[in-house]
């Protein structure tokens, strides 16, 4: 019963994988247009652009690297070298986030942009220990099958 609640929970999870990801694509088209009516005539325009463009891509990066993950736990297949290398690519992704934040707080400073730095650095580290432990998994799940 519990792997049945799982199972749906990941479903549910990658439908909304998928709806934040349209939202992203979207976002970026009306982005600019929504901008200029709004701000008119905004002098960090070009490098405000710049960050919001750079950002919706790594972020739908990792979203879609996130998503071939859930659907590899819901195939029952979590521990292989494949999301190894799929942990390292999110944990890329968020170290490219952290550093599209420091490119915008070169222009507009502010508190909770160091913050989003520091909390994307602290997942770049979480992310690649992650993907460490579980390749320590999997060698000693392969010395395991090999001993039996």
């Amino acid at each position: 019963m519990n792997d049945k609640r799982f199972f749906l929970m990941l479903s549910c999870i990658n439908g909304a994988l998928i709806a934040l990801m349209a939202a992203a694509v979207t976002a970026l088209v009306i982005l600019p247009f929504f901008i200029v009516q709004v701000a008119g005539y905004f002098i960090y325009l070009k490098p405000t652009l710049i960050f919001f463009y750079t950002g919706g891509v790594l972020i739908f990066w990792f979203f879609w690297v996130l998503r071939s993950m859930i659907v590899t736990v819901r195939a029952d297949t979590a521990f292989t070298v494949g999301n190894v290398k799929r942990l390292k690519t999110l944990s890329w992704s968020l170290l490219f986030l952290a550093v599209d934040f420091g490119y915008i707080m070169c222009y507009v400073p502010s508190y909770s942009k160091v913050l989003c730095m520091v909390i994307l650095a602290l997942g770049f580290f979480c992310a690649r220990i992650l993907a460490y432990l579980i390749a320590k998994a999997i060698e000693y799940k392969e010395d395991m099958d090999l001993t039996v």
